[in-house]
């Protein structure tokens, strides 16, 4: 599929899902009623004529009335549209005044494990080349009809990053030597993951290696948690929490749903000059706070 193609279906979509096929419709109706009321006329002076094309042109009216066209929630099948925009304002600005309580800047961690499969690539990588964490697990997750993935498509242009695995276990994601047969083989790696290695080459004698485990192994991890005072279950929580002692460390509210985690900036580089993540996709707000334990912060 060329660029224009792309294009022009998007476009297409966006006419449709705003309301375009509504337009048409009424543009259709009127050509019907005028062309059907002037045959009626032509045809006054034989009635049984005018009666049956009468009768042929209130069953159209009907039919074209009864057309229903897309809104946007049948087009893109976002959950997130459930939310009205003062649902979404007043959650961003509690998660803002949340983001800037959060006792720390910086979590030291060993290693997370994303249980929404909401991390894109660029963020995976660098918490794993930058944040230089020991292994990054993520859920896999299957759509009906497609291959498991362990990073979602977000456009025909950014194919998911997809695994041999069974959806529910977790890929375990570190770097391995890259004599050690183990490593992915750079065709396997989406596009997205080899433009990244490309402006962020892997360190000297060392490769990507995937392994399949059943469960996580991270003493961290990332959860989304409905919120239990949300009108339909909503709205939710992000949490980082240690498996270990049992403690939430940090949590953000979001009006995501785990099946579309917003991701703009995601996980930056450690570095006090680079934008970071806010609350309008507050998973990577908080995933841009992790550093391997030793590492030094900005």
């Amino acid at each position: 599929m060329d660029i224009f193609s792309i294009l022009f279906a998007y476009a297409s979509m966006a006419f449709v899902a705003a309301g375009g096929l509504w337009y048409i419709k009424m543009g259709v109706l009127a050509v019907v009623l005028v062309a059907g009321l002037w045959l009626v006329w032509r045809l006054r002076a034989r009635p049984g004529s005018a009666v049956s094309a009468g009768m042929v042109l209130t069953l159209m009216v009907v039919v074209i009335g009864s057309v229903q066209a897309p809104t946007r929630r049948d087009m893109y099948g976002d959950p997130r549209l459930e939310v009205s925009m003062a649902q979404r304002d007043k959650v961003i600005a509690r998660c803002e005044a949340e983001l800037n309580q959060l006792t720390r800047s910086y979590y030291a961690v060993d290693s997370i494990a994303d249980t929404v499969t909401g991390l894109d690539t660029r963020s995976l990588l660098r918490l794993l080349l930058n944040r230089r964490l020991a292994f990054v697990e993520v859920k896999v997750q299957r759509l009906p009809g497609k291959p498991p993935f362990i990073v979602r498509s977000r456009s025909p242009m950014d194919p998911a990053w997809t695994v041999n695995q069974d959806a529910a276990t977790y890929a375990h994601i570190d770097l391995a030597p890259r004599g050690a047969g183990t490593c992915v083989p750079d065709a396997e790696l989406p596009v997205s993951a080899r433009d990244e290695l490309a402006a962020t080459p892997l360190p000297a004698g060392q490769c990507l290696r995937i392994r399949p485990v059943a469960q996580a192994t991270a003493r961290h991890v990332l959860n989304y948690q409905n919120d239990p005072a949300s009108l339909h279950g909503q709205l939710g929580f992000y949490q980082l929490i240690d498996t270990h002692s049992n403690q939430v460390l940090a949590q953000l509210p979001t009006y995501d749903k785990p099946q579309q985690v917003t991701s703009e900036f995601g996980v930056g580089t450690l570095s006090p000059h680079h934008q970071r993540a806010g609350c309008r996709e507050p998973m990577m707000a908080l995933m841009d706070r992790l550093v391997r334990a030793g590492t030094t912060s900005p």
